[in-house]
């Protein structure tokens, strides 16, 4: 995940979010995941930013939580670049430098029981879904 201010740029429609990596940790971020799962490997998770750049901007405006869908580009680690319509109330609902969630789904797939080959001997396993945020 990347956390970050945002604020426009030359046009009103252009988004600039600068940051840094945050770490899956109960501390930085609401999500669940254990330490085995966390990847905090800067240039992996530039890569699925660079292969799966439609982030969900999401941000706190005075009219509670705005999520859109944006294509992005990183610029380094610390710097996403991309641009909203004109028609997308997101840029006129957010304070200039306002902390900002940008969220990168990349590869994903549902995972069943029988896919485990000790499933036959005690059947303790369950359904998953493996993704990459």
């Amino acid at each position: 995940m990347w956390g970050g201010g945002c604020h426009g740029g030359a046009y009103p429609a252009t988004l600039i979010c600068k940051g840094q990596i945050a770490p899956n940790n109960a501390r930085a971020s609401p999500c669940i995941c254990p330490p085995h799962f966390q990847e905090l490997n800067p240039d992996i998770i530039s890569q699925i930013v660079a292969t799966a750049p439609l982030a969900c901007i999401v941000a706190q405006t005075s009219e509670g939580l705005v999520a859109n869908h944006i294509p992005v580009l990183a610029k380094g680690r610390d710097t996403l670049i991309g641009h909203v319509a004109l028609a997308n109330d997101m840029h006129r609902l957010m304070a200039d430098g306002p902390p900002v969630l940008a969220i990168f789904r990349g590869d994903h797939g549902y995972v069943s029981p029988n896919y485990y080959p000790t499933k036959a001997l005690h059947h303790r396993h369950v359904p998953t879904w493996n993704y990459q945020v």
